[in-house]
């Protein structure tokens, strides 16, 4: 959730990752992620977990 402050950007809450199918869009994988971290640096972990 975004407060809208420079300093502050996320009020609370964890980042998730949502991996679908291309063309029929089935979640086939999820994963929660406790930092904010930069989306290329969660690809890894993302397609372990698929």
């Amino acid at each position: 959730m975004s407060k809208g402050k420079a300093h502050k950007r996320y009020e609370f809450g964890t980042k998730a990752s949502i991996t679908t199918t291309r063309d029929s869009g089935i979640t086939i994988g999820a994963l929660a992620l406790e930092k904010n971290v930069f989306d290329g640096h969660t690809v890894p972990e993302v397609l372990a977990q698929v």
